[in-house]
């Protein structure tokens, strides 16, 4: 008699979605070490087992720590949200019917009436959201006091990637003013306090291109390439923005 293999999880009686986007039935999933070691289904066989006919034998293979009755459950990769804004989550439903631009009318001016506390109550809000709904990872793509929010973040064990409002010219309220050095400074810290902590990557970002200077834009730009990592932007957001860099720059906004 063949010695058992050592899992840490058995999956049993359930479905996955396989990667063509087709769920796949009647499957058992074998888990060791945290990885994916073996997906049997109906058409599955092993060593000369047919694990329909002998789905015994094949239990029998493996000495699983926990076994996973997966019936009506179906296991597939973790969404990722690519733009959210923890700074906007106590704004949900409030802007529904509202018309553009919201940024400048609504969005902006509820950011700047932010505080350190009201920032780890929306990344706990976002988080739980997220880990209810099945979303394991996301890109926040620009709030404030996300020092805040990242403390959050790390804990609850979703991979993100989390970015400074960066913005050094506009008319914007005294509490979310910045200077180009004040924006710099800020990324800077949230990068070296976050960047790799738990699940968590910190990106360098322009938050609106209308609302950031020549020397920002490059300057963030050579800090990202510096410490290897990503430089997001929002781009074309609205025909405004795309007039205002082909008067200033002659090119398009990804240009």
């Amino acid at each position: 008699m063949k010695e058992k293999i050592a899992c840490d999880i058995l999956i049993k009686n359930t479905s996955y979605l396989d990667e063509n986007y087709q769920v796949q039935e009647n499957a058992s999933i074998v888990i060791a070490d945290g990885k994916i070691l073996k997906i049997f289904t109906n058409k599955t066989k092993q060593e000369n087992i047919d694990v329909t006919n002998a789905k015994n034998d094949f239990e029998a293979m493996f000495a699983p720590e926990e076994v996973i009755d997966g019936e009506n459950l179906l296991w597939m990769p973790g969404p990722v949200d690519g733009h959210m804004h923890t700074g906007q989550q106590l704004l949900k439903g409030a802007v529904l019917d509202e018309l553009p631009m919201i940024w400048t009318r609504i969005m902006l001016p509820f950011e700047s009436t932010l505080t350190p506390e009201k920032m780890s109550l929306s990344a706990g809000l976002a988080a739980l959201e997220m880990i209810k709904n099945g979303t394991t990872g996301f890109v926040d793509a620009g709030s404030y006091y996300m020092e805040n929010a990242a403390q959050v973040y790390e804990k609850s064990g979703l991979r993100g990637a989390l970015s400074h409002s960066s913005m050094d010219q506009g008319n914007f309220p005294d509490s979310i003013r910045q200077t180009t050095r004040e924006v710099l400074e800020t990324e800077d810290r949230l990068f070296e306090r976050f960047h790799g902590k738990g699940n968590l990557k910190i990106f360098y970002s322009l938050r609106a291109l209308m609302n950031c200077s020549q020397d920002l834009i490059e300057k963030t730009a050579a800090r990202a390439a510096e410490k290897n990592t990503f430089f997001q932007a929002h781009m074309n957001e609205y025909a405004g923005e795309v007039n205002y860099t082909l008067e200033k720059y002659k090119m398009r906004p990804v240009e």
